[in-house]
């Protein structure tokens, strides 16, 4: 068995959080909204 660095672990965990937050604001304001400002945006 190999051991798993925490930085995969965390990388993985923030591609989930970062897809997951797309997902959220294309759903509400459409695909047109998304980008990766907006994604920054979102989170201040």
């Amino acid at each position: 068995m190999t051991k798993v660095d925490g930085r995969v672990e965390r990388g993985t965990r923030t591609r989930r959080t970062v897809l997951r937050r797309a997902v959220d604001i294309a759903s509400v304001e459409g695909l047109e909204a998304l980008s990766v400002g907006r994604l920054a945006e979102s989170w201040s």
